[in-house]
């Protein structure tokens, strides 16, 4: 906001009043798109000055009695109170307050979409960046409307539906006239960033994609192909071409940034790995979870906008209803309101949209519920106004009130951020849009009447308007008693009223004094508006003709109560004050002011009662003595209460500043759990010393075999040593920093390796099912750091996986090596550094869709055969893009070579190098970087490791013979299922193969499939692991690997073929051989990565428990977290469980019911008994009523024990459930 001297003003206004003297009559509207005036001109006065008003021109910023001079539309001067220019319209506000109108950075708007006849359009329907919003019918008056009525003068603007849905336009709300002649002007700018939505059309679709990651390389081929295509543009000019503009040309406009819109919290991080690798500036449009991985986002660096969508509450008012809600959910209710102000005190840029509010939600209230939660108002301004004003390209026009910006301004009748003040117009461009006039008050009323200057009038009464109807009025002009020297015999009459509307018209009769000559009295007559509730102004004509100006201001009601100045009542109660943004502190302060601070220390409670509060309005200043809570001395805070929360300044006895907040208990959530959100949170990094473990049997899967008695020192995150305990010795010199476990009787083993996982992928797609050829999908985009499967997993000893694509496709996904590195903020964290990448392929019924049924379309291959030719086909393909990128990469050494043949003289051979160089500069023009065939041709180099879903030996045969004929190795047949028949082929074509132990006869491919096939291929020299498939198998894997010893059978001499090293090979040195990282992990070894699990027995054995859990050397999981976890979700569940009930929100419950759910569905369904899911029964009673109802059983006649043969399963986990209920 600049700052102006008054004299300045006062000449500018001056200056513009003179100015605009003739301005009065031109044509309402200056647009060369409108059509001529058909009739009279209206005389419209364009100079508008707003007076008596407390603006807020900007965040940060407030003027008390302050002016607004608008012309043609535009802001001119915004100062403290001066006399108003010459010639203008005069609105007297009566100190209403007014702010920028808001902005809103993300309002989707129907689109036409693109022709699939359109020259020049994308493959994929889906990417349409040539699209503009503008193609359309625009904002509709309805939208407008309502986002009128909530303070919004502008939009931006954006196409709907697509993943590259195109180009927005900011847009303005007013609302169209009916004059088409009158000034109207509804685009304020085009093109201002291109839209992007990580859409999918769902598995099963015959569309491309139906994942996010094929939605991500959609995204990033996209990108890849406006690059090139600009740069080849660039080329072609130069040569005296012109390419014609197609749909990816609006893509290249690398000015333009592209907001993503993020409907799930981890697509944020899918959106910057975009924006990073194609170095476009962009903007997160979040889904409001932000909050849940908010360091990360926070270190993005990038503006958000952020929708005010906040949970309902929990519905937790019956035993059953309370035990159905996950922790998570109650989590999320508490803070989710905080969202907003955590991003914005973070840092982070944010502009809050009125879009994606939840059905039934006021989007005041639900901004207003988060400045209750600590959004400060200043905040909250610059999220509705500056921040996307500057993330439009508009902070020249929009966003403020200032000089040359649009007069775009919200009038309201309070603060308004306060949970009673109402917006009562919009004015937009200049023109007035009335909102609330439902509580606009009429002229009905008592008036305090003033001729000349209202502090020293020469006239004075009181007007009393009553009785008005239908255009009449009843009107008197009575003496003020309040003042002296008034002739009471002298009154004045009043007669001929009319009234329309906010005007009226009379005559007054005003009787003259005895002995004068002349009438017995004389006639004025007068005529006002009500600029406001408040105000009148008029003009009146005397006797003489001489007129003057007169003003009524409407005086307060005879029976309201003064106002107390200080009022302690809105402050009463209890407060957290949080001082800094790290200091937290309990306020209470009781009816009459008197107040208590305190802190809850390690050694007990810290109170102080030397609190002086003083209250004045919304204003509130608190002294007190803050030696109890460390630093000596009194500090003081001034602080201003909004939506129900207080935001100020505090000073410390040594006079430095800070900011501080008091915050409502039940609106002061709970500091953030950590990472990942949820009740196993890990709110603090796991401690990096170094770990001496000591007097444990080691299985090291290396050279040095099991250790009896044996040591492992953990150190930077690698194994430093390992080996036998000296005899005689129960522990080993280290240094202070070491930590020491004596983990007597106890086994170490290397953390165990699941080569074949889809842990965490389901919830963005495990498979990208649209197309027959996915290469260029990477499954690293669907990983969830978040999916409690990690957690489980990590719990039995795994603590690396192979995340695999899929089984949709012949040639499926890039894989993800993956260490299950709990409680990290990022998905990338968890990836393997340096792992050796992988691509999954798949064979048989699965790809060729057998027994799909009609349903599902028919795509190729749809036989054997054909899964063979296409894999064959896209081998070649990838070759010759081989061959066309090396011949590119090839020219900067051509031309190395051509400048030594120059310096050699050797002009023959520079000759031929010449043609050389011309040649390929012609074809490597047109080298396309194709992200499909670039995985694939990683292949042929050995980059990249072929993982293949298989079962048939005739299948794995064909893939073998296909390696030979391409000269690549694979990495592993998993599943392989009949390798055991052709072991020499797989030996010698692949690194190994990845099998279930036992799994078999669940569809017809996999008939022959042996328990015995593990320890027989491994006999015939194929390296073979176990993998899980399943995050329930996942976590078994240490059973899975003793099977070997059930199945590995024995020599003639009745000795086995494999030992309990050997069989727990398979899921720990085996899988990281196959996976061509046994140089990091899959033994214990000095030098190799820290993973390392420690057991209460043999890890072999079905009894053993994992007791700890080391993933480089930092400690991810042990019996005791898992303890003090679930101690803290149960307090964590009983403190939410006692907010939900005390507090006064509506829970789900009650909404789910408002809006109709819960119904017995169609009418087909009638008579039919549903399972009441309210009930009062708890969910473990509930389970056993069920169960025993399925088996034709009363719920006391269920066994107690598992059945022999059933394996136990169905009873033995409903036992569990039970007694963890209890």
């Amino acid at each position: 906001m600049h700052t102006h001297s008054i004299r300045p003003v006062c000449l500018a206004l001056v200056a513009l009043g003179a100015f605009v003297a003739g301005a009065v009559g031109q044509t309402m509207s200056r647009s060369p798109l409108s059509p001529p005036r058909n009739g009279v001109r209206v005389a419209e006065n364009e100079l508008v000055a707003f007076v008596n008003a407390t603006i807020h021109p900007e965040p940060g910023v407030t003027l008390e009695d302050a002016m607004l001079v608008v012309f043609r539309g535009r802001v001119q001067a915004v100062s403290e109170q001066v006399e108003p220019p010459a010639g203008a319209r005069v609105h007297d506000l009566g100190g209403r307050h007014v702010y920028p109108a808001f902005v809103d950075a993300w309002v989707e708007t129907e689109t036409p979409e693109v022709s699939a006849e359109a020259p020049g359009r994308h493959w994929n329907a889906l990417v349409t960046p040539e699209r503009s919003v503008l193609d359309g019918k625009g904002l509709s008056e309805k939208a407008a409307e309502g986002l009128r009525k909530n303070g919004f003068g502008a939009v931006a603007a954006v196409p709907e539906g697509g993943i590259f849905a195109g180009r927005a336009a900011v847009v303005s709300t007013a609302a169209r006239p009916s004059d088409g002649s009158a000034f109207y002007e509804p685009l304020y700018r085009a093109d201002v960033f291109n839209a992007a939505d990580f859409m999918t059309v769902g598995w099963g679709g015959e569309s491309y994609p139906t994942s996010h990651p094929g939605c991500v390389a959609l995204m990033r081929q996209a990108l890849l192909d406006a690059d090139w295509q600009a740069r080849r543009a660039r080329q072609t000019r130069d040569a005296g071409q012109r390419a014609a503009p197609n749909a990816l040309t609006a893509l290249a406009a690398t000015q333009i940034p592209i907001f993503f819109d993020c409907a799930l919290p981890l697509e944020v991080f899918l959106a910057g790995d975009i924006a990073a690798e194609f170095r476009r500036s962009y903007v997160i449009v979040g889904s409001g979870e932000e909050y849940k991985w908010i360091d990360p986002v926070v270190e993005l660096g990038v503006p958000i906008v952020t929708p005010l969508r906040f949970p309902a509450k929990p519905d937790v008012t019956s035993v059953g209803r309370a035990e159905a809600v996950e922790i998570e959910e109650m989590m999320s209710w508490e803070q989710a309101p905080a969202g907003p102000a955590r991003l914005a005190r973070n840092g982070v840029p944010i502009a809050i949209t009125s879009s994606m509010l939840p059905e039934g939600r006021k989007f005041l209230t639900e901004l207003r519920k988060a400045v209750s939660y600590g959004l400060s108002p200043e905040a909250a301004l610059a999220a509705l106004t500056t921040n996307p004003a500057r993330m439009l390209g508009m902070e020249s026009q929009l966003g403020k009130l200032d000089r040359n910006f649009r007069a775009n301004f919200i009038v309201a009748d309070g603060p308004i951020f306060d949970d009673d003040a109402r917006v009562l117009d919009v004015w937009i461009d200049g023109v007035r849009h009335a909102i609330d006039t439902a509580g606009e008050k009429g002229l009905e009323g008592s008036w305090r009447f003033t001729v000349g200057d209202p502090d020293a009038p020469v006239f004075e009464r009181v007007l009393k308007i009553s009785e008005m109807e239908k255009g009449k009025a009843k009107i008197a002009l009575d003496k003020n008693p309040a003042l002296e020297d008034e002739d009471p015999d002298h009154v004045e009459k009043v007669r001929e009223v009319s009234v329309d509307g906010r005007r009226v018209s009379f005559v007054v009769d005003d009787p003259q004094p005895e002995g004068e000559g002349g009438a017995a009295s004389v006639v004025y007559i007068l005529t006002g508006s009500m600029t406001d509730g408040d105000t009148i102004r008029g003009s009146a004509v005397a006797p003489d003709q001489s007129t003057f100006q007169w003003l009524a201001t409407r005086n307060a009601p005879e029976n309201r109560e003064a106002a107390s100045e200080e009022s302690f009542k809105p402050f009463e109660g209890e407060w957290r004050l949080e001082l800094a943004e790290r200091f937290r502190l309990d306020l209470k302060i009781d009816k009459d002011g008197a107040a208590t601070i305190g802190e809850d220390t390690d050694d007990g409670r810290v109170t102080t009662d030397d609190v002086d509060v003083a209250v004045e309005g919304d204003v509130i200043e608190i002294d007190f003595d803050h030696t109890p809570f460390g630093m000596e001395g009194r500090f003081t805070l001034r602080g201003t209460r909004a939506a129900g929360a207080v935001f100020g300044t505090g000073e410390r006895s040594d006079g430095e500043g800070f900011t501080f907040v008091a915050l409502r208990p039940e609106n002061d959530p709970a500091p953030h759990p950590g990472y990942p959100f949820g009740p196993y949170a890990v709110a603090e990094r796991p401690s990096d010393e170094p770990v001496l473990i000591t007097n444990a049997t080691v299985w090291t899967q290396g050279e040095a075999g099991v250790i009896e008695n044996g040591y492992v020192l953990l150190e930077g995150g690698k194994v430093s040593r390992v080996g036998a305990m000296p005899e005689g010795q129960t522990g080993l010199p280290v240094n202070r920093r070491t930590r020491t476990i004596d983990a007597d009787g106890m086994h170490v083993s290397p953390g165990l390796i699941d080569a074949h996982s889809h842990t965490s992928l389901f919830r963005l797609g495990v498979n990208e099912g649209g197309q027959a050829v996915t290469a260029e999908v990477r499954i690293s985009d669907s990983i969830d750091p978040s999916a409690i499967n990690w957690y489980r997993q990590l719990a039995h000893g795994v603590t690396t996986v192979l995340n695999l694509h899929g089984s949709a496709n012949p040639i499926g996904g890039q894989s993800q090596t993956t260490k299950v590195r709990w409680g990290v903020s990022r998905p990338r964290d968890m990836y393997m550094e340096d792992a050796q990448p992988g691509i999954k392929f798949a064979l048989g019924e699965n790809v060729k869709r057998s027994n799909w049924g009609p349903a599902n379309p028919t795509r190729y291959p749809a036989t054997r055969m054909g899964v063979e030719t296409l894999i064959r086909d896209r081998f070649t393909a990838a070759r010759e893009y081989l061959e066309a990128k090396n011949a590119r990469e090839g020219l900067d050494g051509l031309r190395a070579e051509l400048r030594s043949a120059n310096e050699a003289g050797n002009s023959e051979e520079a000759s031929r190098l010449e043609s050389r160089i011309v040649s390929l500069q012609l074809s490597s023009t047109e080298f396309r970087r194709d992200l499909e065939l670039e995985a694939l041709a990683q292949i042929l180099t050995g980059e990249r490791l072929i993982h293949c879903h298989s079962y048939r030996q005739d299948e794995i045969l064909m893939l073998a013979r296909i390696a030979e004929d391409f000269g690549f190795k694979i990495g592993t047949y998993t599943h392989g299922l009949e390798v055991y028949k052709v072991a020499d082929a797989v030996k010698e074509n692949a690194i190994g193969a990845s099998l279930f132990s036992d799994w078999w006869a669940y569809k017809v491919e996999v008939q022959d499939a042996i328990p015995y096939a593990g320890p027989l291929q491994s006999r015939a020299g194929v390296l073979t692991s176990y993998n899980s498939d399943s995050d329930e198998l996942a976590r078994r894997m240490n059973l899975e690997a003793a099977k070997v010893l059930k199945y590995g059978g024995v020599d003639e001499n009745g000795d086995p073929y494999f030992t309990a090293p050997d069989a727990l090979a398979f899921v720990t040195r085996n899988p990281a051989i196959q996976l061509m990282v046994d140089d990091r992990i899959g033994s214990i070894e000095a030098g190799k990565d820290a993973d390392v699990v420690i057991w209460d027995g043999s890890p072999l054995g079905s009894r053993s428990n994992v007791q700890r859990v080391f993933i480089d050397g930092a400690e991810r999981w042990s019996v005791d977290s898992d303890a003090a976890h679930r101690e803290w979700i149960r307090a964590e569940r009983q403190r939410l469980t006692q907010k939900m009930l005390a507090s006064k929100d509506a829970s789900s419950g009650s909404d789910d019911k408002a809006s109709g759910s819960g119904s017995k569905g169609s009418d087909d369904d009638e008579g039919a008994e549903e399972e009441d899911v309210d009930s009062d029964e708890p969910p473990y009673v509930r389970r056993r009523r069920l169960l025993a109802q399925s088996m034709g059983m009363t719920p006391e006649g269920l066994p107690t024990q598992p059945a022999e043969g059933d394996c136990g399963c169905l009873f033995h986990t409903y036992l569990i459930s039970e007694r963890d209920a209890q």
